[in-house]
């Protein structure tokens, strides 16, 4: 199977190329694939996720850190679903640049019986993906996320259980592994890792995937165009020309060296870095609290080994102690109630020979690291937060495709028209080619962009932000048409 076209090198000069129409149809079909990709991406990661409900043990700090955890997991999933829409929209706008290309070459020059070529809208969503929420992790919540051991624990009314802890905390000795026990079930917790690293590499491939795309319809070797290019897919992940670093993020698709230096593509994408970055953290931390689970499991057993044998030796010290001969018959004729006694005095020795005060420190450690794992995990909300605002529309997508694809079929040629004025004194203005010639600014400004985007527009420009005077005006201003495809043929 032939893989998709590329455009011809033109016969204009070294390293040009010609892009067509049909490679801009080409390009619509790769991005559109995209996009199903990484919706699927977010789907199979649920799919996972879902197998392991109940990774997280019992405690309030297990139930501290389970509700930060599916706080920032629904949030990552609000934005990974946001930004999916503005590919979409790429490979909508590519399509209908294309079409309306064909449709002027054929009007400036008619032949008989020719009609332009058009190729149906992609089939890609316009609309954010309802995704739902990631599994709460919690446990006791009964919701059949595990082995017999914890079900039957989770089985236990409340009530019974919070009778239990008191007995267990102080008769049994056990301090406070009666409050975080069931411990989270490490193999899980490893599990929901691995899910979240894979995720991440899917992030990474789409985009890569995508910027790939859009690499075959740029010539390299010209400056403005790759500029162009490397800005085009920075705005398709949220960058833009007033972006200013947050959160440890660049949102600038631009940025310059220093006083007097020029500005240049940084080649930024943050909404993708953002969600890539927050699955690796997200991916570390579950790993990070599966190994402490490891060590709670192991410490605590170790010390009931430990109180286990201690126990063995005194019961066999006892029975080696000298007896009264006179009892001899005795024993031997009660040696099945003796047995009994036995176990009963063993089981008693290991309760009383357990250092309760070192099982506290091990379930110290385990909830100081995990009350720092929950404190990591909150602090992943505010890059997501930017994220979510600056994700681009639909719309945008759209009208950035126009823009950008319009002027790869004019080759980046600096001798277009992008205002004329017709016989009747109407102004004609091409925005597509304004907005890379004639330092214009309305699509990445304003066209597909939300009331809030606008205000963070603002925000980054003006020291003091938008005012309220500005907020409260009633103007649609985040929805000017994309009235940008004005394509003259010589």
């Amino acid at each position: 199977m032939a893989g998709p076209s590329s455009p011809t090198p033109s016969t204009g000069g070294s390293g040009a190329i010609d892009v067509k129409p049909s490679d801009l149809w080409s390009v619509s079909g790769r991005v559109a694939a995209q996009q199903d990709f990484l919706v699927r991406g977010a789907t199979k990661l649920l799919e996972e996720l879902r197998e392991y409900p109940d990774a997280g043990g019992a405690g309030s700090e297990a139930q501290q850190f389970a509700r930060a955890y599916k706080n920032i997991g629904d949030r990552w999933l609000e934005v990974w679903g946001k930004s999916v829409l503005s590919v979409g929209g790429v490979a909508v706008g590519f399509t209908e640049t294309a079409n309306a290309y064909t449709q002027a070459d054929a009007a400036a020059n008619p032949k008989p019986g020719k009609i332009a070529e058009q190729r149906p809208r992609p089939a890609v969503i316009d609309t954010a993906p309802k995704f739902g929420g990631v599994p709460d992790i919690k446990w006791g919540d009964n919701d059949g996320g595990d082995n017999i051991e914890r079900r039957v624990m989770e089985g236990i009314p409340e009530i019974v259980r919070d009778v239990l802890q008191p007995l267990c905390k102080n008769v049994f000795r056990v301090g406070r592994v009666a409050d975080v026990f069931p411990f989270p079930h490490q193999h899980h917790l490893n599990s929901l890792c691995h899910s979240w690293m894979n995720v991440s590499i899917s992030a990474s491939l789409g985009a890569d995937q995508l910027t790939q795309a859009v690499g075959t319809i740029t010539n390299h070797q010209q400056a403005d165009w790759e500029a162009a290019m490397r800005t085009f897919c920075s705005a398709l992940w949220g960058g833009t020309a007033w972006g200013q670093q947050r959160h440890g993020y660049q949102w600038a698709q631009t940025a310059n060296s220093g006083p007097g230096t020029p500005r240049l593509p940084t080649g930024s994408e943050p909404v993708l870095a953002v969600l890539k970055d927050t699955a690796d953290n997200v991916a570390t931390i579950l790993r990070e609290y599966a190994e402490a689970a490891v060590d709670l499991n192991r410490d605590v057993e170790d010390e009931l080994h430990r109180a286990m044998l201690q126990a063995a030796k005194e019961v066999i010290e006892d029975l080696a102690k000298p007896k009264n001969p006179k009892d001899l018959l005795g024993n031997v004729t009660t040696m099945i109630g003796k047995g009994a006694g036995l176990i009963l005095s063993f089981d008693i020795k290991t309760v009383l020979n357990i250092d309760t005060a070192k099982l506290n420190r091990i379930v110290g450690t385990y909830t100081g690291i995990l009350t720092a794992l929950t404190t990591r995990m909150d602090t992943l909300k505010g890059p997501l937060d930017e994220a979510y605002l600056s994700a681009p529309k639909f719309e945008a997508g759209v009208a950035r495709a126009h823009g950008f694809g319009m002027r790869a079929l004019e080759e980046f040629k600096s001798s277009q028209v992008w205002l004329k004025v017709d016989s009747s004194g109407n102004y004609d203005l091409n925005l597509a080619a304004n907005e890379y010639m004639g330092d214009g600014h309305t699509l990445d400004k304003h066209v597909g962009k939300t009331d809030e985007q606008l205000a963070q527009r603002l925000r980054d420009q003006q020291s003091n932000g938008p005012t309220q005077a500005w907020l409260k005006l009633p103007l649609d201003r985040g929805h000017l048409e994309t009235g940008i495809l004005g394509f003259q043929r010589k």
